[in-house]
């Protein structure tokens, strides 16, 4: 509820938004997915001239599908939680981007797998919101574990090994 100075409620404030992310009241990113996919999947559509063009190599389409429409959907990705059922969302997306890019319908019954095949690629919409999430938090990671630093202490805690005891019997200076 939002009241304003004298106190009278004004009403209920479901969402909000701000610089194209709406905020609901819950935090739940739901509503934004859905609405990104939307987004990402108009803009699919409008490029259909593209994808029924047969000069255009296939290898060529893909990357325009990765450069102008998972670009609209990724937007403002890093703020998102993701539940199961968004991540479920997001792989149906990726794979209705396939079967439209190649004009596969639904009633050809095909497989996902068969289509990632013919087009030699792997899912990775759902890996690349991961990967955006992760270098927003943590803004030098290259997507691969690595060792930032290391921590050597002055000494070694726990037993000591025989050669530490050499040199503990052999140390003249205390």
């Amino acid at each position: 509820m939002c009241s304003d100075c004298s106190g009278d409620t004004t009403g209920v404030v479901r969402f909000r938004c701000n610089l194209e992310r709406y905020y609901t009241f819950s935090n739940s990113s739901v509503s934004e997915t859905r609405r990104r996919i939307a987004l990402a999947r108009q803009k699919a559509v409008v490029l259909a001239s593209i994808w029924k063009n047969r000069n255009i190599k296939t290898a060529t389409k893909v990357k325009v599908m990765k450069s102008m429409v998972w670009v609209v959907f990724q937007y403002g990705v890093e703020g998102w939680t993701l539940k199961k059922s968004d991540k479920n969302r997001i792989e149906a997306f990726e794979m209705w981007c396939w079967r439209k890019m190649l004009s596969i319908s639904w009633q050809e019954h095909r497989t996902n797998d068969s289509i990632l095949t013919e087009l030699g690629l792997e899912r990775e919409l759902i890996g690349r919101v991961a990967k955006l999430k992760l270098q927003y938090f943590w803004p030098h990671h290259s997507g691969k574990c690595r060792t930032v630093g290391t921590y050597s202490p002055r000494r070694n805690h726990g037993r000591v090994t025989a050669s530490r005891q050499t040199e503990k019997t052999t140390d003249t200076r205390h």
